[in-house]
C-alpha cells in the first residue's frame, strides 16, 4: 500500500540574497511545510499540501512549482490576500537568516474550515510558523490534537523556530510544547533546541519531549549529521556528508521530507509501528536517517530550496556504496 502524506502549513516566497552579489535578491518558492511537501512529491511519495496563497504572481509561482513536483493540489486554498514573503540574507557560510512579511497575507490565515481539508490515516506533517504563531497556531494545534488522539494517523512535527519573529519566548515555547505533546515524531535542529532551551543539553530536551508524548525525536546537527532519541535516550546517529554548500535554504525541510518518505517505505508509518521500532532500536530508523541526510545534502549543494528527485537520490546513494 502506498502511504499518503498530508502536509499543513505556510507556503511563501523567499527573496534570497545572492552570495556573489550582496544586495541582489532572487525569488524562490518556499516555506517550511511547502518544502517538505515538495521533497516528498519529488521522491515519488503521494502528498497533498494544505496551504493558502494569493491570486498574485508569487502565488502562481508557488502553485506552478508544486504541481511540477507532483504535490497534490486538491486541498490548496487560493485567497484574496497577498502571498506571504520572507527575505533571506546569507552569511559567509551560506546560512540563511530570515525576515518575514506576514501581517495581512495569505499564509497564516487559517480558520476552523481547515478540519474539512484533512484526510485520516497515513502521515500528517505540521510545523513552522503556522503551528505556533497567531492567528493560525490555535487552529492547527486543535486539529493536530484531534488527529493525534484518533490514533490512526502518524503525526510528525517540526517547530522550525524563527527567532526574528519571537517577542515572547516563554509563550512560543509553551505553544511548541503543545504541538510536541500531540506528535509521534519530532524533527528539530540543534539551533531550534538552543533557542528554546538555552540552558539544557540536547539529550535532556529530547527526553522532555518524549515525556510529553513523542515516540521518536530526531535532532539535526547541520554538517554533523543527525541523532535519534527515544524514551530510553539516544539509540542511533549518522554523520553528515562532506559537501560544498551553496546555501542551506530548505535543508531541514528536505531532511524532514526524506525522513518521512523513508519511514513510509520501511512500513514505519503508523504510531504503533514507530513506537515498536524505537523500542527495538530498529536499524530501519538508522537507514531513514541516512536517506534524510543525503536528501538534505543534495539540497544544500544547490541554490534555494531545490530538493532532489528520486532518480537523483538513488544516483547519489549508489555512488556512496563501497566498491565491490
Amino acid at each position: 500500500m502506498r502511504i499518503v502524506c498530508t502536509v499543513v502549513g505556510e507556503a511563501l516566497v523567499d527573496m534570497v540574497e545572492s552570495a556573489q552579489a550582496p544586495g541582489t535578491f532572487a525569488a524562490h518558492a518556499g516555506g517550511s511545510p511547502y518544502n517538505v511537501a515538495l521533497t516528498l512529491g519529488r521522491l515519488g511519495r503521494p502528498v497533498s499540501l494544505v496551504a493558502r496563497t494569493g491570486r498574485d504572481t508569487f502565488g502562481r509561482m508557488l502553485e506552478d512549482k508544486a504541481r511540477a513536483s507532483h504535490v497534490g493540489f486538491e486541498r490548496w486554498q487560493i485567497v484574496d490576500e497577498p502571498t506571504t514573503l520572507a527575505v533571506a540574507s546569507l552569511d559567509a557560510a551560506g546560512r540563511a537568516q530570515y525576515n518575514f512579511y506576514l501581517d495581512g497575507t495569505a499564509g497564516l490565515g487559517w480558520d476552523d474550515s481547515l478540519v474539512d481539508l484533512l484526510p485520516t490515516g497515513g502521515i500528517l506533517h505540521l510545523g513552522s510558523l503556522a503551528s505556533w504563531r497567531p492567528p493560525s497556531g490555535a487552529v492547527l494545534q486543535a486539529l493536530q490534537r484531534r488527529t493525534y488522539e484518533a490514533g490512526d494517523t502518524l503525526v510528525s512535527y517540526d517547530p522550525n523556530v524563527r527567532p526574528a519573529l519571537i517577542a515572547d519566548e516563554w509563550a512560543v515555547r509553551a505553544s511548541i510544547e503543545r504541538c510536541i505533546g500531540s506528535a509521534h515524531l519530532i524533527k528539530a535542529s540543534d539551533e531550534d533546541i538552543e533557542f528554546l532551551y538555552p540552558d539544557d543539553a540536547v539529550p535532556s530536551v529530547a527526553a522532555r519531549w518524549c515525556e510529553l508524548g513523542a515516540a521518536l525525536v530526531i535532532v539535526t546537527l547541520g554538517a554533523g549529521g543527525a541523532i535519534a532519541f527515544g524514551p530510553s535516550g539516544e539509540f542511533t546517529r549518522r554523520p553528515g556528508l562532506p559537501i560544498t554548500v551553496a546555501d542551506t535554504v530548505g535543508a531541514g525541510d528536505s531532511f524532514a521530507g526524506g525522513l518521512l518518505d523513508a519511514l513510509a517505505a520501511a512500513d514505519l508509518s503508523t504510531p504503533g509501528a514507530l513506537r515498536d521500532a524505537v523500542r527495538a532500536a530498529d536499524p530501519r530508523i538508522a537507514d531513514a536517517l541516512v536517506q534524510a541526510i543525503v536528501v538534505s545534502a543534495i539540497t544544500c549543494e544547490r541554490h534555494g530550496a531545490n530538493p532532489p528527485t528520486r532518480a537523483e537520490l538513488e544516483q547519489r546513494l549508489q555512488l556512496m556504496k563501497p566498491p565491490g
